[in-house]
């Protein structure tokens, strides 16, 4: 299956949060495994992001491939003044391909165990992080 992903924005971060519990009960029946996040920005738009299997594509492991223990965390993150378009779509790429823009590759169950962190600018970039377990 291939990662993809419905971001929200609206001034009222209400709003936002409502719109990604909508969506998550929209296809809650389809797809358990969802990364999701939501912040607020001090003068703008509050925006949401829900990362999902679409239900195309493959992967390499059968779909309940037990986790690996977890023994630490690692991350990546991704910066951008206003294109956030550009790290959704980073974000999803490597949700699809399972490499780092760093050369690292990830397993499957890393990218399945993987968390993301979302942050908004109130004066500089926002940012959007992995987390994935090391193995």
């Amino acid at each position: 299956m291939a990662w993809t992903y419905k971001d929200f924005a609206n001034q009222d971060v209400t709003v936002i949060l409502d719109a990604i519990v909508a969506f998550l009960n929209e296809i809650r029946s389809a797809n358990l495994n969802v990364k999701f996040d939501a912040c607020n920005q001090y003068h703008g738009d509050a925006r949401g992001v829900v990362f999902y299997q679409s239900g195309e594509g493959q992967t390499t492991e059968a779909p309940h491939a037990p986790a690996a223990a977890t023994i630490s965390w690692n991350q990546y993150t991704w910066y951008s003044e206003t294109d956030y378009k550009y790290l959704y779509d980073k974000f999803t790429e490597v949700l699809n391909t399972r490499k780092l823009p760093n050369g690292t590759y990830l397993s499957d169950s890393q990218v399945s165990n993987s968390r993301v962190v979302y942050t908004n600018q109130h004066s500089g970039d926002a940012t959007l992080s992995i987390y994935y377990p090391s193995v």
